[in-house]
């Protein structure tokens, strides 16, 4: 199946020449394993054997009725061996075995072990083997029939050789399946397999034979050939049945009830005998009449070639003819007679050769005369019409006969043309234009005139002038000298040929000419040489021919059809006598079989009769003895005898059998007695028997005797005497018992008595300490049955109830003791401990005190359970934990009290801290005399510390709350290292300390969780290290993977500085709240010792530990785990592979170990070659070194190190003479990048890299100097793409747009057919309803809040309508509190788009719900507006950036939603009051609602959040003076909106506006924005700090930072990160 899938011609067919498996072939070979694997499972074998069966049935169908059933290319259209009748259909043999296999298989797995199963699946496995072992053989000995019947498809050598596999797999099953008691024993069905696979080895050696047929017939004749190939056959076939027979017969012998089959074996013998006999005999004799035939056509063969090679040799004289006109194209009549005079006498045939030469019209005078004069009488060029001689016309050409040899008996044809003919014309042109012989037969020659029997021919072959171009027919034609002919008598020619080349084969043959389809010309007929051969038939009906051959003989260009017919009947007889002989011989030893047989089936029967006379004489004494044993084993006791007067001593079996040994292995002697009693009791035994003899005391005794395994048991002995008239005892019989069981029955009864009363002892004792413990115990401790009912209690429960002692509450339930409420739920509670088996374990329960008041306690029930494992009541025990109840709430009011003040603290305090930090902030800008400069710097930094401090005390708040949650989302950690580099690197410069990133390059950066969180943690560690680490110190942050799954990985960080270190007393506090090292440290490094114990809490909530490693004076070592997910598709950075950079060698020049190990890490995963240097010198001296070898691609060196720094060392590099080419240099610098540069102008480095480096910044910087382009970023990438993968699936979407406000209607339609979708406008849910009836839609964006009809109840009905039921229908809303989502669900849409609308957020929601059921031809990549020309003017209290994403970017309508609003809402205030005037509270929330949504669509962000609060005080309720003072505010916050876009309705067309440059900021200022912007990213409180310094001061250079305030005041961080990114580009583009 995988070569007609891969179109791989070997795996179909082995080899070319072979056989190829057809596809349904393959497929059942599929299902034939699936079968026979899984054979002991039922339903999946009797599947896939039902399918083969099916498959090879229906495949002989088509073959037998000849009808096509269209399943032989169902699968697979085949395009290997596809010229035949039925492509793709397996062979008819190949059917059959699937079959077979398929009902064995079916057989076989059917549940049961029946021994007919078992003997019909061996005889299908049997069968499957034969045929497939034939097929197989066939190709070994190169017999097609043994593969393939008749002309139908054959099977391949690799189906053959997997039936011989299945057939054997199968025939194993079925033996080892045999059941456990057979598997020692030859199955009855064995004769049918070995008799099947000895008739395929037998059927197998005739074919072998057969294959060698000819030579057999060639050494020893056709009689020999017969008995050599048939009698194998007849061999094997007689062979088979008497070893088939043989084993049936010995089987039966072993089985009674198979005795009637034997009485069969005889006439089944003769049976198969005369069934065998006539088949042989039908065999033989089709062999003889194929043999026959193929001899009488291998003579007819022969002729033909012979008669074939004589033609050739005549047409060679033609050829001689050629070579002498070739060396002289004058040639006179007597050269020409001399030369073909030998050809003429050695073929008689010949009736002459002949010259033609080309006479064109006008040589035709010259050569009439030129034969007048050779010939010396007059003759002109003429024709011959079988009575004479007619006058031509003169023609283009002719070819008349100018010599003719010999020319006595050919004088007349001098000077005929034929050409003139019609008969012969075509083939002299054919001559010429083919160059090669053609023939004229039959052919009216004037030689043969006066013969009317013979028949003429004639072959022309046309000769060329030499050394001319023969390429084309126009030059053969122009090149052509003349013809060359022969004229033939064919009988001559025949008779000739036969003579020569062939010898006599007894047959007649007739020639036909059979070249015209419907004018055959009979030639000639030839007579057998034979002696004694018949006459040959007049006329040649091949009809009534038993035999005959038919052969096509090539003369010239001609077909000649040669006949032929036996001579005579004896010489290719149809029946050989001989052919009776082997089925005579088969039938005379199946009668002698016969006979055999019948005569041993009787001897056995006489023989049976006799052997069944004894066994029934045996049968009945055996009966009679084991009535007798039956009896005394009845009783289980042996029996004995004593002789006294001969001593002789007699034991039954059983006494052998009870002491454990076989009969007679104990002698029958007194002493064998004695032996076996135990010695204790040997004594008494000898006295109680001696007394029993002499004084006929009662014998009646128990004593103990040895077994064979060496232990005792006891016996009870009894006996009684025959005695003689005096008394004496003189034979004694007896019997003894084995009581051992009664005895140790007895011993156990003992013990169990002493037992019982050691154990009433115990239970006295165990009583008396059980009461003291239920009595004493302060818990409660009470039984209760199944009933709830109570059993008993212990004395503290007791005085609880009220009810004295332990029995004081028996029968009582917890309804007739406690307040009814308490009781039920009592209960509730032990419901299902009684019902259900479940314990309750620490549940806490309230009671009612004596005294009134309410207590608590755990309690812990678990059922009782009987002997059956039936619940029969339950037991419980409640512990009294009322105090610690109290003491849990008073400590959680106080815990709850503390972070109430802490949080309320904190945010009082940041008031006046911010105008501390801002004020000192300006002051510190003005001029300052030094000690007061110095104080206020202190203030600074003092205040900016205690805000670091009110921060983590609001962190602390929140994890002692309980309320803070982490999030989980998707993130890069690519971008939470670079936040904390942006945050650390700075401090770390400052405090004069390497900062390093360690990060792998196969670290996952694609995570899922809260990244915010994660770098806070890293940031606190962090600013610990370079806290607590001394200027030339390092800390370098490392990442690890420690636990990696499919999807999720634990993380394992680690913070490592060189700082001051700690010793073990002070690890041990380290992670508690309020913590320092000491107070030393609390002085010099500040903090509030709340950093690591909410980091430990925030790693916690990460599923992850913290832990630290240090040592005082060696630094220390912060690491934490955290468990994070994976990203499906997510991936980091992509990176240029090592062969688009080629090999690069790359050279290391730092002094800090730690640094040259990172980026050696990193450089080697890259696939670089790394060397490494410690300083200058050394980095110059390898450069050196390495450069006619193999010179350094790259240096990275660092700027800061001892001797000669980086860029003295880069200058000294490129400035160097040794130096062919001095390799690109790129500087690493932890320290500040822009002094660096400053200092490096005179030296050409190819980039910068700042400390800490980043894996994908490195490459990228690389790339950058070794002249290539930088990675791209796919993070952001990754999402246009899924943006525009949700737009191409919306392509041609039919959208009802259901809204009321022009602007939003505008923006939507206009962002929706932009897009490639078509939308309708409805007005309300009304006009939504009405269009749904008229038109067919995808999906439905439907506004909440509208007139006439909302959109909640327009939603509810569409629902109720049956046929938009899966219709798509997705809110447009500006309602995001929490519970308008599911307020929409509830009402039937399918999802929320929140107003202002986020275009990517909005396509991707549509994509998940809508499906367009047609795609519109318009391509849906949104070709961008050609607006760049459009210039936007300043606008006030306005976020253009926002309202130009919501647009797509899309200036154009940007500025018509624009001078929408300012069309719309400049007198919104009047509309507004005019409807509360009115009453109409609907209409004026949804003139709150719209102003709201529009608001945020073009970005005028104060406006929206004005028209909330106006929104949401109109739908609470609230009082009218509320409301007018809302509505005061959306008039302050829209006023200036309105009148700045004025000037946009001023103009009808936008004119570019003109950009005016930002007033230039400090360098503190702006790096103070470039903080604000990491704050924002990683969500920190810290950066409403920094807007409240930044605002001030700023605000009338920077409008946005009052917007940006508000933003960061309503925690919204995101919106005002985004307007902050744009004011930074801005600020960066000047």
């Amino acid at each position: 199946m995988i070569g007609w899938h891969s179109h791989n011609e070997l795996l179909i067919q082995i080899d070319p020449s072979f056989v190829p498996m057809q596809y349904n072939t393959a497929l059942g070979f599929v299902a034939s394993a699936i079968a026979l694997l899984l054979i002991r499972s039922s339903i999946v074998a009797g599947v896939s054997s039902v399918f083969l069966i099916l498959l090879g049935s229906l495949t002989l169908t088509e073959y037998i009725a000849g009808v096509d059933l269209h399943i032989d290319q169902l699968l697979m259209e085949h395009y290997v061996d596809i010229n035949t009748s039925h492509p793709g259909r397996m062979a008819p043999n190949t059917a059959l075995c699937f079959s077979l296999f398929g009902l064995g298989c079916f057989i076989a797995s059917r549940s049961g072990s029946y021994q007919w199963q078992q003997s019909y699946s061996a005889i299908l496995a049997s069968l499957v083997f034969s045929l497939g072992f034939i097929a197989f053989s066939g190709y070994l000995i190169e017999i097609d029939t043994a593969y393939g019947w008749g002309k139908l498809t054959k099977m391949a050598v690799h189906t053959s050789f997997g039936f011989v596999v299945l057939g054997i797999g199968l025939l194993a099953y079925t033996i080892s399946s045999l059941p456990s008691k057979d598997k020692h024993k030859l199955p009855m069905w064995l004769p049918w397999p070995i008799g099947i696979g000895c008739l395929s080895l037998s059927i197998t050696t005739w074919q072998a034979l057969k294959s060698h047929e000819h030579n057999m017939v060639e050494l020893l004749g056709s009689s020999a050939n017969n008995f050599a190939d048939e009698g194998v056959l007849f061999f094997g076939i007689i062979a088979t049945l008497g070893l088939t027979l043989a084993i049936r017969t010995s089987l039966s012998a072993q089985i009674a009830e198979d005795n009637k089959l034997k009485d069969y074996a005889p006439m089944v013998a003769l049976f198969f005998g005369i069934a065998l006999s006539a088949l042989l005999y039908t065999i033989l004799d089709n062999t003889a009449r194929e043999t026959t035939k193929a001899r009488f056509e291998a003579a007819a063969y022969s002729h033909a070639n012979a008669i074939t090679r004589g033609i050739t040799a005549y047409t060679e004289s033609l050829y001689d003819i050629e070579k002498i006109f070739n060396s002289s194209q004058h040639i006179s009549r007597e050269e020409f007679a001399k030369y073909v005079q030998r050809n003429l006498q050695v073929q008689p045939g010949l009736l002459g050769l002949q010259w033609l030469p080309k006479v064109t019209g006008e040589q035709r005078a010259a050569f009439e005369q030129h034969i007048s004069e050779l010939y010396q009488t007059p003759l002109t060029i003429r024709l011959f019409d079988g009575q004479g001689y007619v006058a031509i016309e003169t023609h283009k050409e002719h070819y008349p006969i100018l010599y003719t040899e010999p020319y006595e008996a050919n004088k007349g044809a001098i000077g005929i043309d034929v050409t003139s003919q019609s008969y012969s014309q075509p083939a002299v042109y054919k001559a010429i234009d083919s160059r090669s012989p053609t023939a004229i037969s039959p052919l009216n020659l004037v030689q043969l005139k006066d013969r009317d029997d013979a028949v003429g021919a004639a072959i022309l072959l046309a000769v060329y002038r030499r050394d001319e171009s023969l390429t084309h027919v126009a030059e053969r034609r122009s090149a052509v000298l003349g013809i060359a002919a022969a004229t033939i008598e064919v009988g001559s020619m025949i008779e000739d040929i036969l003579i020569n080349y062939s010898k006599p084969g007894g047959i007649h043959m007739h020639f036909v000419d059979i070249t015209e389809p419907n004018d055959h010309q009979s030639l000639y007929t030839h007579a057998s040489r034979y002696p004694g051969a018949n006459p040959p038939p007049a006329v040649f009906d091949i009809g009534n021919e038993k035999m005959h051959a038919e052969n096509i003989i090539a003369f010239g260009d001609r077909q000649w059809q040669m006949i032929a017919i036996p001579a005579h009947p004896s010489l290719y007889p149809t029946w050989d006598p001989t052919s009776l002989v082997m089925p005579m011989a088969v039938s005379l030893l199946t009668i002698l079989l016969f006979v055999y047989l019948r005569h041993s089936i009787r001897q056995e029967q006489k023989q049976s009769k006799l052997i069944e006379e004894v066994k029934k004489s045996r049968q009945k004494l055996t009966e009679t003895q084991e009535r007798f044993e039956l009896s005394v084993r009845g009783s289980g006791d042996a029996l004995w005898e004593y002789d006294s007067r001969s001593g002789e001593n007699w034991f039954s079996s059983r006494f052998t059998e009870i002491l454990g040994y076989l009969p007679g292995e104990l002698p029958n002697t007194l002493d064998t007695w004695r032996d076996h009693v135990h010695p204790d009791e040997l004594e008494m035994a000898n006295q109680a028997f001696m007394a029993h003899l002499v004084d006929d005391v009662p014998y009646d005794i128990e004593y103990r005797m040895r077994t064979k395994s060496g232990s005792y048991r006891w016996f009870r002995a009894r006996a009684k005497s025959l005695r003689k008239g005096n008394g004496e005892a003189y034979r004694t019989s007896g019997s003894v018992t084995d009581i051992t069981t009664r005895k140790e029955m007895e011993n156990s009864l003992a013990r169990a008595k002493e037992a019982a009363e050691q154990r009433s002892q115990e239970l006295l004792l165990l009583n008396r300490d059980f009461n003291a413990i239920l009595n004493f115990s302060s818990d409660f401790l009470y039984i209760k049955d199944a009933e709830h009912r109570y059993r008993a209690q212990n004395l503290n429960h007791a005085c609880l109830t009220g009810q004295d002692g332990v029995f004081g509450a028996k029968g009582k339930t917890d309804f007739d003791i406690f307040p009814r409420e308490d009781a039920q739920a009592y209960f509730d509670g032990e419901r299902a401990v009684i019902e259900q088996g479940e314990p309750l374990i620490d549940h806490l329960e309230s009671y009612l005190r004596p005294d009134g008041s309410t207590g608590w306690v755990k309690s812990n029930k678990r059922p009782i359970y009987d002997d059956q494992h039936n619940i029969v009541g339950m037991f419980g025990f409640s512990a009294e934990v009322s105090e610690l109840i109290e003491a849990k709430k008073v400590a959680e009011e106080a815990t709850q009290a503390k972070s109430d003040f802490l949080a309320n603290m904190s945010h009082e305090i940041r008031t006046p801290m911010n105008a501390i930090i801002g004020m000192s902030h300006m002051a510190l800008g003005t001029d300052l005399a030094p000690k007061q400069r110095n104080y206020i710097e202190k203030v600074n930094r003092s205040a900016e510390s205690l805000l670091g401090i009110i921060n983590d005390i609001l962190d602390f708040s929140k994890i002692e709350a309980g309320k803070l949650e982490l999030e989980y989302i998707d993130f890069q950690l690519e971008d939470v290292m670079e936040s904390l580099n942006n945050l650390l690197g700075l401090k770390a410069e400052e405090s004069g300390v390497e900062l390093m990133f360690d990060l792998p390059c196969e670290l996952p950066t694609a995570l899922i969780g809260d990244p915010l969180r994660l770098g806070q943690i890293l940031l606190n560690l962090g600013s610990n290290a370079i806290k607590f680490t001394e200027a030339g110190g390092e800390v370098v942050v490392q990442a690890t993977v420690k636990e990696r799954t499919k999807d999720e990985a634990v993380l394992q960080f680690a913070i490592r500085d060189t700082g001051i270190g700690m010793n073990a007393e002070q690890q041990q506090h380290l992670f508690e709240s309020f913590s320092q090292v000491d107070s030393s440290t609390t002085r010099k490094h500040g903090g509030t010792g709340l950093g690591l114990a909410i980091s430990k809490q925030l790693v916690s909530l990460m599923q992850g530990e913290i832990w630290v490693d240090s040592e005082a004076g060696n630094g220390s070592t912060f690491s934490f785990t955290c468990c994070l997910g994976l990203q499906e598709a997510g991936a980091a950075t992509a990176m240029k592979t090592r062969k688009e950079l080629n090999e690069l060698k790359i050279l290391i020049v730092d002094d800090n170990s730690s640094s040259r190990l990172i980026l050696r890490n990193m450089l080697e995963n890259f696939g670089f070659a790394i060397d490494e240097a410690t300083n200058g010198t050394d980095a110059i001296a390898m450069i050196e070194a390495a450069d006619k070898p193999a010179p350094y691609d790259l240096v990275l060196m660092d700027w800061r190190m001892p001797g000669i720094d980086g860029i003295e060392t880069a200058r000294l590099i490129q400035n160097d003479p040794k130096l062919q080419s001095a390799p690109t240099v790129i500087m690493v610098t932890a320290y500040g990048r822009e002094e660096a540069q400053l200092e490096a102008q005179d030296v050409e480095l190819a980039g910068f890299l700042s400390k800490p480096v980043m894996p994908s910044t490195l490459l990228d910087t690389m790339l950058l100097a070794l002249g290539h382009g930088v990675v791209a970023d796919s993070r952001t990438s990754t999402k246009q793409e899924s943006v525009k993968g949700a737009i191409r699936k919306l392509n041609g979407a039919e959208i009802l747009l259901v809204e009321d406000n022009e602007i939003n209607k505008e923006l939507a339609v206009e962002l929706l057919r932009s897009h490639g979708l078509n939308p309708t406008v409805a007005n309300n849910g009304q006009e939504a309803l009405t269009l749904l009836d008229q038109q067919s839609f995808d999906g439905v964006l439907m506004d909440c809040q509208m007139p006439v009809m909302d959109g909640y109840t327009a939603t509810r009905e569409i629902r109720n309508q049956q046929r938009f039921k899966d219709l798509p229908v997705i809110a447009m809303t500006a309602n995001v509190m929490a519970g308008d989502r599911e307020k929409v669900l509830e009402a039937g849409m399918n999802d929320h788009i929140a107003k202002p609308i986020n275009i990517n957020q909005m396509f991707q929601i549509m994509a998940h719900w809508i499906s367009p059921k047609a795609t519109s031809q318009q391509d849906s990549e949104v070709t961008a507006n050609n607006d760049s020309e459009i210039e936007l003017p300043p606008l006030s209290d306005i976020d253009i950036s926002t309202g130009l994403r919501v647009s797509m970017n899309n200036k154009s309508l940007y500025r018509k939603l624009l001078t929408k609003f300012y069309d719309n809402y400049q007198d919104f205030k009047a509309t507004f009051e005019s409807a509360l005037a009115e009453s109409d509270q609907t209409s004026a929330t949804r003139h709150a609602h719209s102003l709201k949504s529009v608001a945020g669509s073009i970005g005028a962000k104060g406006v929206q959040e004005a028209a909330k609060e106006l929104e949401a005080a109109l739908i609470d309720g609230l009082d009218d003076e509320y409301v007018r003072r809302r509505l005061q505010q959306v008039d302050l916050k829209l006023a200036p909106v309105i009148a700045s876009l004025a000037q946009l309705d001023a103009d009808d067309e936008p004119t570019p506006a003109v950009v005016t440059k930002e007033p230039a900021l400090t360098d503190e200022q702006y790096q103070q924005l470039v903080s604000l912007q990491q704050y924002l990213q990683s969500y920190d409180a810290e950066a409403m700090s920094v807007l409240e310094q930044l605002t001030p001061v700023l605000s009338s250079q920077l409008p946005e930072l009052v917007t940006l305030a508000e933003l960061a005041e309503n925690f919204e961080f995101d919106q005002a990160n985004d307007l902050l990114e744009q004011l930074l580009k801005r600020l960066r583009n000047q």
